[in-house]
């Protein structure tokens, strides 16, 4: 019973590996409509008798110079590649470097932004301090407090370094 299937893939096999041989003879012939054909046997009998055979010739192979010269261009067209992905690959890593820099200035940016913004806030707002509201002045050298055209000039300096700095919102509805 197992001896079947094997007998029945063993033919299979041979069947699947019997290839026509190449040099079977091709034959011309033309029917009663006047269209040509071409086949390895005559439709039918009686195209039999006016099909000719027809000599079948290798097909063009190219030179060994032709083959160097493919070779080549695969060559170039790899080396243009690898050229294309090194270059790819620069370019993300130099817009990842813009990316991480131009991170770093918003940072900073946003640091020195918080920064102009607290010390004009500081001078512009009512704090509490010890449970009593505060006013902050600024002081000179001697620690007496400035005039308060100096005071305004100062928070006026202040804003416009923000605007400057490009701090949005910055010293916006005072």
């Amino acid at each position: 019973m197992t001896r079947l299937p094997t007998l029945i893939a063993a033919t299979l096999l041979l069947t699947g590996l019997y290839v026509p041989c190449s040099s079977a003879q091709i034959y011309k012939w033309v029917d009663e409509d006047g269209n040509v054909h071409f086949g390895d046997r005559p439709r039918d009998k009686r195209t039999a008798s006016h099909a000719e055979e027809v000599e079948v010739r290798e097909a063009y192979q190219p030179s060994e110079l032709l083959s160097e010269q493919e070779k080549a261009v695969a060559q170039s067209e790899a080396e243009l590649k690898k050229s294309q992905s090194i270059r790819r690959q620069e370019e993300r890593e130099q817009a990842e470097a813009e990316k991480t820099a131009r991170a770093r200035q918003d940072k900073a940016l946003d640091t020195a932004c918080a920064k102009l913004e607290a010390e004009y806030r500081k001078f512009t707002e009512l704090h509490i301090v010890g449970g009593r509201p505060t006013y902050y002045f600024i002081t000179d050298d001697e620690g007496k407090s400035v005039s308060e055209s100096e005071q305004r000039a100062y928070i006026e300096e202040l804003r416009q370094k923000g605007e400057d700095e490009g701090c949005e919102g910055f010293g916006a509805g005072d």
